[in-house]
């Protein structure tokens, strides 16, 4: 099985390549954030499995251009918008897996967003994956901790790997080969490592997470009640798209405590890490960018009275 979509992740590949048949996992859970590629990872096994040619997926075969294509009867994408899930969702999907595939020999379910499944539908996964069926059911998840350990026990894990720098700039000048190396630099290093993001920044489409972001590190530089403007405005974000906040501003942070020896920065960087843990574990996002906007306060005051 080859994964012939997805840049980079050398490891993963390898793992599913030794999956093949009857030896493929029922259940497979890809973590990883907005960006990643888990959704492409995700469309390249399903077409692997579903694919009718050699040297799978081969890309040519009939499968292989309806999965491309959003159409092919044995593949289904659960919660694309990726909305709060409940039991009743589930019910349904499992209802949906008993159906006898009708190309193939399996019947695929991605399942974006698997961790906002609340704890009665997990519950309900949890049963659906513990039938013996033809489905094979892919989880993605940005918070694979946000999934019950019986759960999680049930797939087989991967993680989605950042790239080097280099690395990443080098698939960027594949890609934008007309981009001068500065603006290359600048998308990889604001990326968290990985290219989803990057190619937002090239082509304009930045998240509301990455301009936050881009507000925060600015307001920092200026004022205290710069901070608090923007630590308000992330205060409004989603669970998920609030740990995208807090990684979009490690690399800048990162990027500028590289250009400038000062400790603020490095404090400032090893909080927002502990913030993106914190996040995991499905705090309070309000409270979170509160307790940002203390700690930025206190270092913002310790500089200031270092400088006086």
């Amino acid at each position: 099985m080859r994964l012939p979509s997805l840049a980079g992740n050398l490891r993963l590949k390898a793992a599913l390549a030794r999956m093949e048949g009857e030896d493929f996992a029922a259940a497979i859970l890809i973590e990883g954030p907005e960006g990643s590629g888990k959704r492409t990872a995700a469309m390249d096994i399903a077409a692997a499995l579903l694919c009718t040619g050699s040297d799978r997926p081969c890309g040519r075969c009939g499968a292989c251009i309806r999965v491309k294509a959003g159409s092919h009867p044995d593949l289904e994408w659960f919660n694309p918008k990726q909305l709060d899930c409940k039991v009743d969702d589930v019910r349904q999907l499992r209802a949906r897996s008993f159906i006898r595939p009708g190309e193939s020999g399996h019947k695929i379910f991605i399942l974006c967003a698997a961790d906002k499944m609340n704890l009665q539908a997990q519950n309900a996964m949890l049963k659906v994956l513990e039938e013996p069926q033809s489905s094979v059911f892919i989880l993605l998840t940005e918070a694979r901790e946000s999934l019950l350990p019986t759960v999680r026990s049930r797939c087989i894990s991967f993680r989605m790997e950042p790239f080097r720098q280099d690395e990443l700039i080098r698939e960027l000048h594949l890609r934008f080969p007309w981009e001068n190396d500065g603006r290359l630099e600048r998308a990889a290093a604001e990326s968290g490592g990985y290219l989803g993001p990057a190619l937002s920044f090239l082509s304009g489409e930045e998240s509301e997470a990455q301009t936050l972001a881009h507000r925060f590190l600015e307001a920092f530089q200026k004022t205290e009640l710069d901070v608090y403007r923007s630590c308000a405005q992330a205060g409004k974000l989603s669970r998920e798209d609030y740990r995208a906040f807090c990684a979009f501003a490690c690399a800048g942070v990162h990027r500028l405590a590289v250009c400038n020896p000062d400790r603020a920065f490095v404090r400032l960087y090893e909080y927002l890490e502990t913030e993106q843990d914190m996040t995991d574990r499905n705090a309070s996002v309000s409270a979170l960018s509160g307790a940002l906007c203390a700690v930025c306060g206190r270092i913002l005051e310790e500089k200031e009275g270092g400088n006086a």
